[in-house]
């Protein structure tokens, strides 16, 4: 069962695809010149998710921390509560819940 979700702001996207370099598996360049998910989800206002286990969270977060714009978010599923972690934080730690 997926325990964590990625998010990509495509509008805040520059298509500099160091995501992709990190994570072909994850990413893949869209004519537009922005990046796209590989099985993501398109959702509105020009946001795709993709649903991850814990096996993947490591190269997820490291394609995250390789973004310039900050585009790429990652957000941690519980049963009560959610943590969102930045592209500059790789400590999953005790954090704001």
């Amino acid at each position: 069962m997926p325990q964590f979700t990625i998010v990509l702001d495509r509008k805040k996207c520059i298509g500099s695809a160091s995501c992709q370099a990190l994570a072909p598996g994850f990413w893949k360049l869209d004519k537009d010149g922005k990046i796209n998910f590989i099985q993501g989800v398109q959702k509105k206002d020009d946001i795709q998710e993709r649903a991850i286990e814990q096996k993947d969270f490591k190269l997820a977060m490291e394609s995250a921390q390789a973004c310039p714009v900050n585009a790429i978010h990652i957000i941690k599923k519980s049963k009560h509560h959610l943590k969102l972690f930045f592209n500059d934080q790789l400590n999953t730690g005790p954090g704001p819940y």
